[in-house]
């Protein structure tokens, strides 16, 4: 039993149970359309239609073939349709991951996509970039969103760089450690109690900023340690301890009591990257939301 069966059945009980009327709403001729009714009996082993006269009445089989066939078909329109709007970009999910500082920066975009495509609905993961390059080698995340640079194997995935920015501190507006307004430098910050952001793994942003530490023959003041930026943040605006982030992060920060100072001698970078998988299909859908990253660069 197939669909095209399933649909010749139903046309002939939508159209008074006539063989001949079926026939030329299907735009076929009859025998055909007979015979697919036979053969559609013979593999249900079932009588779906017995003959009255010169008219077919549906048997008790008949009927619940049909009251399924119905939903069946339905549901294999919709399925039809839907991968058709999937392709053109109008209906799907799209999953995203995001490491850690990119969270803020991902809310615009999915803003942007949103009011192109309403009908669109998303997944966030959130990781580190090891595990992010990991879910999309595995196809388990469309695109994801991490800082360079980070070991990436190019053979399988594709890079779209962005913007590099350089790293500032943030501090609270009313801390007595700076007395700057607008930058300081790096030997300047070894007194500073510092709250960083630190995920497990190896790499990443934590461990770039401790290298530069070192190679400026700095031991840094850690005083804690967190995964969590707004507890980062939040331990800043209390007068805690400062941070070292991206300059960027300023611009998505709603806290008017910190301030940002530019770390003018550092060498740390922070260049933004959107990755996805070569090997995968990638749809209208996934395509136009990666151009919105392209726009920008």
């Amino acid at each position: 039993m197939d669909f095209r069966q399933l649909k010749y059945f139903a046309t002939i009980v939508e159209n008074d149970n006539n063989v001949t009327k079926a026939a030329r709403a299907l735009n076929i001729s009859q025998p055909p359309l007979s015979q697919q009714l036979k053969t559609l009996e013979n593999q249900l082993g079932a009588k779906l239609f017995e003959r009255q006269g010169k008219k077919l009445n549906l048997t008790l089989s008949g009927k619940l073939l049909y009251k399924k066939a119905v939903k069946l078909l339905e549901l294999f329109d919709d399925t039809i349709t839907e991968v058709r709007d999937v392709e053109m970009g109008i209906k799907g999910e799209l999953s995203i991951g995001v490491a850690g500082f990119y969270s803020y920066i991902l809310p615009e975009k999915i803003k942007q996509f949103h009011e192109m495509y309403p009908n669109i609905t998303f997944r966030i993961v959130q990781g580190d970039a090891n595990l992010l390059h990991s879910l999309l080698e595995k196809g388990e995340i469309d695109v994801a969103i991490v800082n360079l640079p980070t070991e990436i194997n190019q053979n399988k995935i594709s890079i779209l760089p962005l913007n590099t920015f350089g790293f500032s501190l943030f501090i609270a507006k009313d801390s007595e450690w700076v007395q700057q307004k607008e930058v300081i430098y790096v030997q300047q910050l070894e007194n500073i109690p510092l709250v960083l952001t630190k995920r497990e793994g190896t790499g990443g942003t934590y461990h770039s900023i401790i290298e530069e530490f070192h190679q400026c023959n700095i031991t840094p003041n850690i005083i804690t340690e967190c995964n969590d930026m707004q507890i980062v943040f939040s331990l800043v605006d209390a007068g805690i301890g400062a941070t070292i982030m991206p300059d960027y992060m300023l611009d998505f920060l709603n806290i008017s009591t910190i301030r940002s100072l530019k770390i003018v001698d550092s060498s740390l970078t922070n260049q933004i990257a959107v990755l996805w998988n070569k090997y995968k299909y990638t749809p209208k859908l996934l395509n136009e939301f990666i151009q919105l990253f392209k726009d920008d660069v």
